[in-house]
């Protein structure tokens, strides 16, 4: 169960970003008696019958699970991770973008190098959503956004 307010809210851009570059930070946090919360936002597990590009097709068979398992693995290692940290967390519902798709059903990032390039003009709805959603964070001492360079 969330709080109503934290001392320290940690951006996630991904399951397992904030655990692994912050880790030792919020563990000192939480063992000084501060509230923190790690917030994953691509934490969501896109429906089975997901148009999967041949790219998301390719990494599931690297991994050897399918979205949906891929997906709940790494929540699972993510609250683990927090449960040690004795962080809260909470994962939002968005896609990763290997699962994102234009309007017209063109997967968004649909190679490797895709992934580090700009983003793709037909996510900037995306940005607009984040930033409402952000906007209604529970209210904290700060706000953190660590780099999660690839």
């Amino acid at each position: 169960m969330l709080k109503n307010s934290y001392d320290h809210i940690y951006l996630a851009p991904h399951l397992d970003d904030v655990a692994l570059s912050c880790g030792d930070l919020i563990f000192q946090q939480t063992s000084a008696n501060q509230s923190v919360l790690i917030l994953t936002i691509m934490a969501g597990a896109p429906p089975a019958h997901w148009p999967f590009s041949p790219f998301a097709q390719h990494q599931h068979q690297q991994w050897g699970l399918s979205a949906a398992a891929a997906v709940a693995q790494r929540r699972q290692e993510d609250i683990n991770a927090c449960r040690l940290l004795d962080a809260d967390y909470l994962h939002w519902d968005i896609y990763d973008c290997i699962y994102r798709h234009a309007p017209d059903g063109r997967p968004l990032y649909a190679t490797e190098e895709a992934l580090f390039a700009t983003v793709d003009p037909d996510d900037t709805p995306l940005q607009a959503a984040l930033t409402q959603r952000l906007q209604n964070l529970p209210p904290h001492k700060t706000l953190y956004a660590p780099l999660t360079i690839g």
